[in-house]
């Protein structure tokens, strides 16, 4: 993961498992920082990411590292939103 970082790869963390659970699996593998006056939550659940409009699933996907309580078929909303976000004009 720290080559990851080091390469500008963010590293994303998608579980079925409840929002508690993942927060907690998520500061094991350092993909959460406490929030300190972030107003950004520290995991995302599968009901609130249904909620977002696509530019918010693009912002969310930009600044939230765990994603919890999302199953499987909800997975393919990943997908949903068309703007690129690739640096550069490549792919990643």
């Amino acid at each position: 993961m720290a080559a990851c970082h080091r390469a500008g790869i963010q590293i994303k963390m998608i579980t079925g498992d409840h929002a508690g659970t993942a927060v907690a699996i998520g500061r094991q593998l350092g993909l959460v920082q406490e929030a300190t006056a972030s107003p950004l939550p520290l995991a995302l659940t599968g009901k609130e990411l249904a909620a977002l409009s696509d530019q918010q699933l693009i912002e969310a996907a930009g600044n939230v590292s765990v994603f919890a309580a999302s199953p499987p078929s909800r997975n393919c909303d990943w997908s949903r939103p068309s703007k690129p976000r690739a640096r550069g004009g490549h792919d990643r």
